[in-house]
């Protein structure tokens, strides 16, 4: 095999990269580590462009972790000291999360202030977008 590599610009090149890539691991040479580590990156550099993960909203992401840690929002509600009520409203939309909302979700969640705060501005979409 050669050890020429190309920028992956669409999905036939991409699969092909994929089956190069699955054959170098099987062949398993030390020779090979570079070639596979370049594969690696192009494919990765492809698929972030071609298959982008949007960026969750901060209610999003809070009943995601809700969800893996089998937390209903009275549970929630125990743990961080807001109402039951109120964790109601910010998961609904109804109320826009608080400062110390944010931040007891972070605390006991452990999601990143820039998800809560919703840093990302139009700009950061756009760039994301392409």
């Amino acid at each position: 095999m050669t050890s020429v590599v190309h920028v992956i610009e669409n999905a036939e090149q991409h699969a092909k990269a994929l089956r190069r890539l699955e054959a170098l691991i099987i062949a398993d040479r030390e020779e090979d580590t570079a070639l596979m580590d370049a594969l690696a990156l192009l494919i990765e550099d492809y698929e972030e462009k071609a298959f982008p993960i949007p960026e969750a909203s901060p209610v999003e992401a809070i009943i995601f972790r809700m969800e893996q840690r089998e937390l209903r929002r009275i549970d929630l509600a125990r743990r961080t000291g807001i109402g039951r009520g109120r964790i109601t409203e910010f998961l609904q939309g109804r109320r826009p999360l608080t400062l110390s909302a944010m931040r007891a979700f972070h605390t006991e969640l452990q999601i990143p202030f820039e998800v809560l705060f919703g840093t990302r501005t139009q700009d950061d979409e756009r760039q994301a977008q392409g």
